[in-house]
């Protein structure tokens, strides 16, 4: 129905219908966060063919009314929060969106961070990295991060700094710390880089 190519998922409950967030936070546990879909689609039972088999072509097309959250709905309450708004509602095909609604709770991913990312460049002239995005991840901070930064604008070609460069996947639990990093020639001067992250790793 779009260009934005989206995961979806049917559910069908054993029992009481679990909301949304439920689901999301129980995959979350086992599944990398790319591959959680963006929609979720509560069923009484899957439509089948005469094989058996699940017809594809019977299953309904994802909601898109927001959706069954923890967190409470809270309209925009200013004209900047409103663009902002209707650029999350335009990309991730929800409606509404609240300003308290969290980007990746309502079905948002790496790719359409980037796409976030690049209209705000092009809407409000800032360059928001995909680092505070996901920082950021809801449009009360982002819109309260433009406010902050007043009149100027971060120039594109501005070098990100070392804060930038460490994205977060996952800031909590219990297992030891994984970190991915690019590769080089190895050396002194790469181990004085990244030696201060062996402090993420604790005992």
């Amino acid at each position: 129905q779009s260009e934005n190519k989206q995961l979806v998922a049917y559910v069908v409950p054993a029992d009481v219908p679990p909301t949304i967030s439920e689901i999301r936070t129980a995959l979350q546990q086992t599944l990398a966060d790319y591959m959680i879909p963006s929609h979720f689609v509560l069923l009484d039972e899957l439509p089948l063919l005469p094989n058996g088999k699940v017809d594809r072509k019977g299953l309904p097309a994802p909601d898109t009314r927001r959706p069954n959250l923890e967190t409470a709905y809270v309209a925009a309450r200013n004209p900047q929060e409103a663009q902002l708004v209707n650029l999350w509602e335009d990309l991730l095909e929800v409606h509404p969106i609240g300003i308290h609604d969290n980007f990746f709770a309502l079905g948002g991913h790496s790719m359409l961070a980037a796409r976030i990312t690049a209209a705000l460049h092009s809407t409000f002239g800032v360059d928001l990295s995909l680092a505070l995005l996901l920082a950021k991840p809801t449009i009360a901070e982002v819109a309260d991060y433009l406010r902050k930064q007043g009149p100027e604008v971060v120039p594109r070609i501005a070098p990100a700094s070392k804060g930038e460069l460490l994205v977060p996947i996952r800031d909590q639990g219990t297992r030891p710390p994984f970190f991915l990093v690019p590769g080089g020639s190895g050396g002194e001067s790469e181990f004085l880089l990244y030696a201060p992250l062996l402090y993420q790793l604790g005992d």
